[in-house]
């Protein structure tokens, strides 16, 4: 039984757990402030069109957001986008890899003076991308893993039933 359990702890482990010597993953994060009315937030990449990964409504500040399980390999883009209501607006963005600042702005200021001299506007008021390479993302559970780890836990299961079997 012990080896059973160790087998299966191995299955899984190598399955979850990147091998040694497999790059270690960057950190990104996405803190919105000055929030007037709504913020967005999409990403763009090999795997991802314009994925929401999160909003924010009318408030002055917010903690950084991880978002590195939208981040892939190779080229992401970030879509910030502002929507308004009938009144003056604001935003303000930092974007961190590592948390060194990689990207970010500001325009307005929440509650008390909108941005391009405080002008009214109805919809999405503002947009903005912010491009980035990411070479070295940790690689993430896939779903051949997860059926790897079924498949373990279904032969186990099965040798246990014959097990019973030839015991009665």
């Amino acid at each position: 039984m012990d080896t059973k359990r160790a087998l299966l702890a191995a299955v899984v482990g190598a399955a979850l757990i990147p091998a040694a010597g497999a790059a270690s993953a960057s950190t990104y994060e996405l803190k919105f402030f000055d929030v007037d009315d709504v913020m967005s937030a999409y990403i763009s990449n090999d795997d991802l069109t314009e994925e929401l990964m999160f909003s924010r409504p009318f408030g002055h500040d917010y903690d950084y957001v991880d978002i590195t399980s939208f981040v892939r390999d190779g080229l992401n883009t970030i879509l910030l986008t502002l929507e308004n209501g009938p009144s003056g607006y604001s935003y303000g963005y930092d974007f961190t890899i590592d948390g060194a600042s990689y990207a970010s702005g500001h325009c307005g200021i929440f509650n008390t003076y909108g941005c391009d001299a405080d002008r009214y506007g109805t919809g999405e008021v503002w947009r903005t991308e912010i491009a980035f390479t990411a070479s070295d993302v940790a690689p993430v559970p896939l779903p051949a893993s997860m059926a790897l780890l079924g498949s373990v836990l279904a032969a186990g299961g099965a040798l246990a039933a014959r097990k019973r079997r030839r015991a009665a």
